[in-house]
């Protein structure tokens, strides 16, 4: 059985519960254990209570929550897939310049995008993520206009907040016989968006 991700307000419940959720319902606990069993033992009473251990578990559950939401969701959406590799495109979150361009400066900020008009991202994740992944350059250099390449990636397309799947390695090189290699003066720099 395949993976099939969460719809983005699944995701946005989800993320909310681990993050916001969670430590709500402990905060509310622990409020209301301070009313019943302390009363007026209490320097700051049940309210205060619940609102300290609130603030508290939200700052422990952020971390947590978004580990929980990498082991639940992105690590079982590793996939492996077949693509052949149209073009490369600047990924949507380079950021622009007051004078309307944009400045890209390492393959972080360069999408593959496939013959099938499918998006992938080459970042880095790293350790606290869980898969590693440190060798965006070298992927890059790796792959080549109309190259067939059988590649390994986590997540999925959500078009509400731009995010894409994100490509772990290449596992095979399966045809390069009409591939070239981009030239790399026009995928870095300075670049004018029109605006």
């Amino acid at each position: 059985m395949s993976f099939i991700p969460p719809l983005w307000y699944e995701g946005m419940f989800i993320l909310a519960g681990y993050h916001l959720g969670i430590p709500i319902l402990i905060g509310l606990i622990a409020g209301i254990i301070t009313k019943l069993f302390f009363k007026k033992k209490s320097i700051i009473g049940g309210v205060g209570t619940g609102i300290i251990v609130t603030v508290i578990a939200i700052l422990i559950m952020m971390p947590v929550g978004t580990l929980l939401w990498h082991w639940n969701y992105e690590v079982p959406s590793v996939q492996t897939k077949i693509i052949t590799v149209s073009e490369f495109q600047p990924a949507p979150d380079v950021g622009y310049t007051n004078q309307g361009s944009m400045v890209i400066s390492n393959a972080d900020q360069i999408m593959i995008i496939d013959s099938e008009g499918n998006g992938y991202f080459n970042k880095e994740s790293g350790w606290f993520a869980g898969f590693s992944k440190w060798d965006t350059r070298d992927i890059l250099n790796s792959l080549k206009i109309n190259g067939t390449y059988k590649i390994k990636y986590y997540g999925w397309r959500n078009p509400r907040d731009s995010s894409f799947p994100n490509i772990l390695s290449i596992e095979e090189v399966i045809d390069e016989s009409n591939a070239t290699r981009p030239n790399y003066n026009d995928l870095f720099g300075v670049k004018l968006t029109g605006l």
